[in-house]
């Protein structure tokens, strides 16, 4: 009969039908065969295939080292038939110390480092199996696992391997497959086996206990995990996010200066990006008060320092850190793996039952396999022993016998079995002497006693635990070491604001262009008249421009000679002690050429229901919304214009509601309501706030907040001499009027330097051009009317003149020592 045609072979079958086949059929290939770890020895195939094949080619752990090389033909050539450097790539993460928890191959030579440098080609390499390794593989030959074909069905491999310890949890895993990815953090060597030691006696436990005992994950590099909560949820769910932080330690240095120095960093993040990573954000001015950066590690560890600038807040630095580099990481947790050869996100408790019944399952195979193997042991000694007893009759059988088939037919009159009398039959005589006997007799004990053991195993499961127990205790005292990785239960805020010391500071800024911040502690109150203290070492020519107070977490807006506004956080001026210079603002700030800082307000917030209130020395006044100020740029931006023969003299924030007074070098005063003044926009120019004659510029003026308490005006000469003048004293005005005289200037006293609103109760600090300051309580200085010239309030040296003056609130005041 003939056969079917060509035509009747063709079957149709509809493409996404086929396409549909023949994608699962790739997909479950690529999950099952070579992407994702099975739950019992937290291998992937090829590193499976890779430990066999060492195990083949002899290389325990006490054996020489051979060629990666020869490694990776034998695992190719026989069990694993992909690309060469696929296997590699397998074998060097193995041999890792920062990739593994604990590695499982012991490698010579170049397996790449923590800068990212590629190993070493396999043909200059060198492995062995590492001790560790020899735990999983130690019971192959006990029939404890089942075996499949290799790729040709010319060799057989495991399965699994029969692991001693969870080494899923133990070294963590990672793979993509296709739809679906793996990433299993290294945990402890301790504690998981504490914690699987726990499971065995409380199978009901839930995963909060077994939480006290596992702490967490343990990076091969270290690091600080913090937030529990996230931890318990993703162990509970099987996935989730772990937050881990680089270890940063701080150092002292000669000047007071500080150094930050990173010695763990997050797992599977490049130590060299890293330093290039923070050496780029210095450069565009993103992390402020770092100095130098330099890698220190060698073979003793990680070891990166940085060096602050004189004042850098160590704290804030840190968190900037963490906030803008990857010092601060996180790690995706899906524990996703093969359960009986299909995949599934387990939960932690989950996982360690999971190895709890392979191991179950191989001790079970394993004692079956050894009780076969000691009771044909038993039957063969036994026969030995009958043969010595019936020793005469047993050689004179043998004698007599024409062929060894006629001898085994006699012997078993004796009742020996044919496994007995083919051993006799094969004795030889040495066995026959006294001390031969005597060890057959203690080797029959001995399985009896072996015997008996393994049926109770087997028998009772509370033995086979109680095995299983011991064994992973083993196992622990053997290889367990303290953990790596340091578990924050309470969460870590980030924000740079949290970290700032939030104290009263003093902020210089001279003529040159130099800034420094200054704690008060150093400026104590001092008698009226008595000389100042030196509070900045400035420059041949260099003067005291402006000197404000502040708090840490506010914010400095610096306003320049060509009408243009800058923001700085006050904690990022470097911090300088009482004799310091100061650091460049052109350092800081990206500033124009022949651009100076002439003025600084302090800004709580860029609200739009305040503003800044800006006046110039002819005289010109306007108001301008902080919320105009929401995005300044790197290079600053626009605050005011004025024309060429000014310039700025005065600003400060007001809320709308206060009153504002200007006064001339002469000492003439105008107080009105800020209402009066425009709501302008950035850009444009001003009005007129007080009229000034062509001789004549505004050298001061002031503030006063609505519902002041007993507001009164300070009027500072540039000689030192100064007086309180209450506020009613100065007659409410309209704005643009000439004013009246505030403070009757004379040689003596010198010209108006400056003003200030001070209530009573607060201190002020007066400073001079050449840097000497003079801290002073407010009633010390008397109250007078406006047409006298003050009282001496500091001593100045020649040719120096009051440069400055600013408030100290009664809140923030600090004890005299």
């Amino acid at each position: 009969m003939a056969g079917p045609s060509e035509t009747e072979k063709i079957r149709p079958v509809a493409i996404e039908t086929e396409m549909r086949r023949s994608y699962i059929k790739y997909a479950m290939s690529v999950i099952v065969g070579r992407a994702l770890p099975d739950i019992r020895d937290g291998l992937k195939p090829v590193q499976r295939r890779i430990l066999y094949a060492m195990q083949g080619l002899g290389l325990s752990s006490k054996n020489q080292h051979k060629k990666s090389a020869r490694v990776v033909g034998e695992t190719l050539g026989k069990y694993h038939p992909h690309g060469d450097m696929a296997v590699y790539d397998a074998l060097v993460r193995m041999a890792q110390d920062f990739s593994m928890r604990y590695r499982l191959v012991d490698g010579q030579g170049n397996f790449g480092s923590l800068d990212g440098d590629e190993p070493a080609a396999m043909r200059y390499t060198e492995v062995r199996l590492a001790r560790l390794s020899e735990e999983m593989l130690s019971e192959l030959e006990l029939d404890t696992v089942d075996w499949m074909q290799n790729f040709d069905d010319s060799l057989k491999e495991p399965i699994v391997l029969p692991a001693r310890f969870p080494n899923l949890l133990v070294n963590g895993a990672s793979g993509i497959a296709v739809g679906m990815s793996c990433n299993i953090p290294p945990h402890n060597m301790c504690e998981i086996v504490d914690a699987l030691v726990f499971l065995v006696d409380h199978p009901n436990a839930h995963l909060e206990d077994l939480i006290d005992f596992i702490k967490g994950p343990d990076f091969p590099t270290g690091g600080i995990v913090y937030d529990a909560t996230s931890l318990l949820q993703a162990y509970k769910q099987g996935r989730g996010l772990i937050r881990i932080l680089a270890r940063i330690n701080r150092e002292n240095l000669k000047g007071d200066r500080k150094r930050l120095v990173i010695t763990e960093i997050p797992f599977q993040v490049n130590k060299s990006r890293i330093v290039e990573e923070i050496a780029n954000l210095v450069k565009e001015g993103e992390l402020e008060g770092i100095a130098n950066i330099r890698d220190e590690s060698s073979r003793e560890g990680i070891r990166v320092t940085v060096d602050l600038k004189a004042g850098a807040q160590p704290e804030v630095v840190e968190s900037q850190l963490y906030k803008l580099t990857q010092l601060h990481s996180s790690f995706s947790f899906i524990n996703l793996v093969l359960l009986d050869g299909r995949p599934q996100i387990l939960d932690l408790k989950e996982t360690l039952t999971a190895f709890i019944d392979f191991r179950t399952w191989v001790i079970e195979r394993r004692s079956k396999f050894e009780l076969q193997r000691s009771q044909e042991r038993l039957n063969i000694l036994e026969g030995f022993t009958t043969a010595i007893r019936n020793l005469d009759t047993i050689i004179a059988t043998i004698r007599n016998a024409e062929e060894p088939h006629e001898a085994a037919s006699k012997l078993r009159d004796l009742n020996l079995n044919d496994k007995q009398i083919e051993a006799i039959l094969q004795m030889r005589l040495q066995q026959l002497t006294r001390l031969e006997v005597h060890e057959v007799e203690n080797e029959v004990n001995e399985k009896r006693e072996e015997i008996l053991k393994l049926e109770k195993i087997l028998e009772d499961r509370t033995q086979l635990l109680a095995v299983l127990k011991s064994e992973l205790m083993q196992v622990k005292e053997t290889y367990g070491d303290k953990r790596k990785t340091e578990i924050r239960p309470e969460n870590v805020n980030l924000d740079v604001k949290q970290e700032i010391r939030d104290e009263q500071v003093l902020v210089f800024l001279s003529i040159d262009g130099y800034v420094k911040r200054v704690n008060l502690r150093p400026f104590t109150i001092a008698k009226r008249g008595s000389e100042g203290v030196p509070s900045i070492d400035l420059k041949e020519q260099d003067k005291v421009r402006k000197v404000l107070t502040c708090r840490t977490n506010e914010t400095v807006m610096l306003l320049t000679n060509l009408g243009k506004a800058y923001l700085m956080n006050a904690h990022e001026i470097p911090e300088g002690t009482r004799s310091a210079r100061g650091t460049p603002l052109i350092n800081l700030l990206q500033f124009s050429e022949r651009e100076r800082a002439v003025n600084a307000v302090v800004v709580e917030s860029l609200s739009p229901d305040k503003f800044l209130t800006t006046i110039t020395k002819r005289g010109s006044v306007k108001r301008t919304p902080l919320d105009a100020f929401a995005n300044v740029r790197a290079n600053g931006i626009i605050a005011l214009q004025f024309d060429e023969d000014d310039n700025l003299a005065d600003a400060y924030i007001t809320n709308g509601n206060g009153q504002i007074l200007i006064a001339t070098k002469e000492g003439v005063t105008i107080r009105f309501n800020e209402s009066e003044i425009p709501v302008l926009s950035r850009n444009a120019k001003g009005v007129v706030g007080i009229k000034t004659h062509v001789t004549s510029q505004v050298t001061g003026s002031c503030y006063i907040p609505p519902k002041q308490k007993d507001p009164a005006i300070l009027i500072v000469t540039r000689n030192g001499y100064g007086k309180r003048t209450m506020i009613e004293h100065i007659r409410l005005q309209k704005r643009g009027g000439s004013g009246v005289t505030a403070m009757k200037a004379s040689s003596k006293a010198g010209q108006l330097a400056t003003l200030a609103c001070v209530p009573k109760e607060d201190h002020v600090l007066v400073v001079s051009e050449g840097g000497e300051a003079i801290r002073l309580s407010a009633v010390s200085i008397p109250a007078q009317g406006r047409t006298s010239s003050g009282v001496r309030i500091a001593r100045l040296k020649e040719h120096d003149g009051i440069a400055s003056v600013t408030t100290i609130p009664v809140e923030q005041q600090l004890k005299p020592s």
